[in-house]
């Protein structure tokens, strides 16, 4: 959906073909998939490392900016969990093998109290639910709303952080709202508490770096700034490149072998793998690197201003539709709005007449709302045609009567917002889930 044309599409298959029997696990069979490889971490890393020369501690260690590295993985999910799992393991390193917070663990009653915590947003995504289920890491999570324009805040963080506090995510920006969180002041305290700070430019990496030279103003998210540790950046997205790849940064060497699994008495031989997965698909790898080259800089700035463009266009013809009301000011590319009287229009049913005009927008919940990501392939008069839209099926819905038979999502979403029990909508899911899986 990110394509902005058939030919890029074309172009990207054409490369995917070449290398469609390659694997880099295999580095000396496919040694150019290896360089590959090696260089689209140091592309994307050259777009987050913060301004030349620049300069920080990290976690009371010098850091530079030349030390950042990464690997490819095959998504945002799999580069948020090797974050994670680094992470926890390089925070573990540092303050949980102790004698004294051995014995803690060891005590009956304090069973359960001692694990490394992580603290998110309810917006941060929802791989960090799967990276605390998989790597036993208690999450604390903390509600953003209209008060701080769903921004999380440092403030908010402080009060949250304990000494079992290992990880601190903070967006860039976040895929509900489209905002980014308050990064420089989060990663700083995290930094004075010795505390792992993780990036999620999952979506906004390849637009937000470029965003100054396009002539908008937005938050830095950048190593460059004290205490961010690691980082997730999509290739898949804005990058223009096949599905799936995404890399995963950090700030020095010291962190990323934590990410590594290595593997000494296997009786298959002397093992190590740098990701969550063995082999891995050198086509994709040799996609993306060939989409970087192909646009390259002056083409990602042109980009970018024609996204962050069409994002205010979107939010301002919002803003002129009284019935509703924007869920924060937009940083990037996904624009989120919600009813203005909740009460009144059902934004639920709103979406349902927006998918049958051929429309497909998000559905958000606490608070209820939708939204729309924007790609290089929406222009100007797609979005007036979105707000046309919108601003006649809000009368439309505003005129029906609530009695009216429903269909379409508005009746799941309004029984997952009225029950209580949060079991119940996970149940649900579930018996979805098998579902379409079954033949």
């Amino acid at each position: 959906v990110y394509f902005n044309s058939m030919d890029h599409a074309d172009f990207q298959t054409k490369v995917y073909g070449k290398f469609v029997g390659t694997n880099p696990i295999h580095a000396d069979s496919y040694p150019s998939v290896a360089r590959m490889d090696a260089e689209l971490v140091a592309m994307t890393a050259s777009l987050v490392r913060g301004p030349p020369g620049s300069k920080k501690e990290i976690n009371g260690e010098s850091g530079a900016d030349d030390q950042v590295c990464g690997s490819v993985t095959s998504g945002g999910s799999e580069s948020i969990l090797c974050a994670m799992k680094a992470s926890r393991d390089w925070w573990l390193d540092r303050n949980g093998y102790g004698a004294l917070r051995n014995l803690m663990k060891a005590l009956p009653w304090r069973k359960g109290t001692v694990k490394p915590e992580i603290i998110i947003a309810d917006s941060a995504h929802a791989a960090y639910i799967k990276a605390a289920e998989y790597y036993n890491l208690r999450m604390v999570t903390i509600r953003v709303d209209e008060s701080t324009g769903f921004r999380l805040t440092a403030a908010a963080v402080r009060r949250k952080i304990t000494s079992n506090t290992a990880i601190i995510v903070v967006s860039a920006p976040s895929y509900p709202h489209g905002v980014c969180d308050e990064i420089e002041d989060i990663a700083a305290l995290a930094s004075r508490r010795g505390i792992a700070c993780h990036v999620d430019a999952c979506l906004g990496g390849f637009v937000l770096a470029f965003a100054q030279e396009a002539g908008f103003a937005r938050p830095r998210f950048d190593f460059g700034l004290r205490g961010v540790t690691s980082m997730s950046v999509d290739t898949h997205k804005y990058a223009m490149a096949h599905k799936g790849t995404s890399v995963v940064l950090y700030s020095k060497k010291e962190m990323r072998k934590y990410q590594f699994t290595r593997i000494t008495d296997w009786s298959g031989g002397l093992y190590i793998s740098p990701t969550m997965a063995g082999s891995r698909s050198g086509a994709v790898i040799a996609a993306a690197w060939a989409s970087l080259l192909a646009i390259g800089r002056e083409g990602f700035v042109a980009q970018t201003k024609h996204l962050l463009t069409l994002s205010e266009r979107l939010w301002r013809g919002i803003e002129r539709i009284p019935e509703l009301k924007m869920l924060g000011q937009p940083d990037s590319t996904v624009v989120a709005w919600g009813a203005a009287d909740p009460k009144a229009l059902d934004i639920y049913r709103v979406n349902d007449a927006m998918t049958a005009r051929g429309w497909h927008l998000s559905a958000l919940q606490r608070p209820a709302g939708l939204h729309m990501c924007l790609t290089p392939a929406h222009s100007e008069p797609v979005v007036d045609q979105l707000v046309a839209d919108l601003r006649e099926v809000c009368a439309e819905v505003l005129r029906a009567t609530s009695g009216d038979e429903e269909e379409g999502m508005a009746p799941i979403y309004g029984m997952a917002e009225a029950l209580p029990d949060r079991h119940i909508i996970g149940d649900v899911l579930v018996a979805f889930q098998e579902a379409s899986l079954d033949i």
